[in-house]
């Protein structure tokens, strides 16, 4: 039995160490990736005319769109440079991303094609996250959720639209990824301890 949550102790340090690095990674441009990511440090969410869903997921530096019906599409960097950022839309219905590091106003095509770029002279921070809750379409759009977001709609009733699996969830940097990596490395330390003492005490004593 010790040895097996052992090695679960060595998987969750695992998933937490590869999720939080890979998350790093990826918000600083250094890894390419495609594919959908987790929705980690969710700075908000716009909704266009045709329902689209884009969110600013601040933990990897992303934009993330999903269709009317949820499904993913596709994702793209929103070049904040790691720091964080807030989403809008504007008249001609384009993706506006408001970086706070380097403070700049980026307007993507929803397809993600960068259309322009312009430095901001006003405080960004000030601006603060995205909306949590809007209406567009004739419906109540809320992100919920905390540390598993998920974006529901409510219109005569309330359907989950955006819900990611579980195993995004796990390996969201930068929570739970870094909880993870944390309990694994704890309870192998505690699961190990006498192996671990032993050890020390033959170092000291040769």
């Amino acid at each position: 039995m010790k040895r097996l949550l052992i090695i679960l102790s060595l998987i969750l340090l695992g998933f937490g160490f590869v999720g939080f690095i890979a998350g790093a990674l990826i918000a600083t441009g250094v890894v390419k990736y495609n594919g959908e990511l987790p929705l980690g440090d969710v700075q908000g969410f716009v909704v266009d005319t045709t329902g689209t869903i884009y969110i600013a997921s601040g933990g990897y530096g992303t934009i993330q769109s999903y269709s009317p019906a949820g499904k993913f599409l596709r994702q793209w960097s929103a070049r904040a440079n790691g720091g964080s950022f807030s989403v809008g839309l504007n008249e001609q219905q384009q993706v506006v991303a408001y970086t706070v590091r380097d403070p700049r106003k980026l307007v993507f095509a929803p397809d993600g094609k960068l259309i322009s770029e312009s430095e901001m002279k006003i405080d960004i921070m000030a601006q603060g996250k995205s909306p949590n809750s809007i209406e567009a379409n004739n419906a109540r759009y809320e992100l919920e959720g905390g540390l598993f977001p998920r974006i529901t709609r409510t219109t005569s009733s309330t359907t989950t639209i955006v819900d990611q699996p579980l195993y995004l969830d796990l390996i969201k940097s930068p929570m739970p990824a870094w909880l993870l990596f944390a309990i694994g490395l704890v309870s192998n330390m505690i699961l190990r301890k006498d192996e671990l003492l032993a050890k020390l005490h033959g170092q000291r004593a040769s």
